[in-house]
């Protein structure tokens, strides 16, 4: 979802006071509750992290906080949220 935000961002261009049009970028950091992130806080920060992260790279990127853990045995794992 965000990567399809950061290219429809993309395609919007901007007309300025003086006339000219310009384009529009943006750089977008995701984050996700986990076991290192369990507050609203947390997830704020982690986001603005991978935000800032995206910006370093290069802008007009996505970065996420940390990867994504899905756990497809079914076996319960205490280490991970629920």
């Amino acid at each position: 979802a965000a990567e399809r935000i950061r290219v429809d961002v993309g395609a919007v261009k901007v007309r300025c006071d003086q006339g000219s049009w310009v384009g529009v970028t943006t750089s977008i950091g995701v984050a996700h509750l986990n076991r290192g992130i369990d507050t609203i806080d947390g997830l704020i920060a982690a986001a603005d992290t991978a935000m800032y992260q995206a910006k370093a790279d290069g802008r007009d990127r996505v970065r996420s906080a940390a990867p994504l853990v899905i756990d497809l045995t079914g076996v319960p794992n205490p280490r991970l949220p629920r």
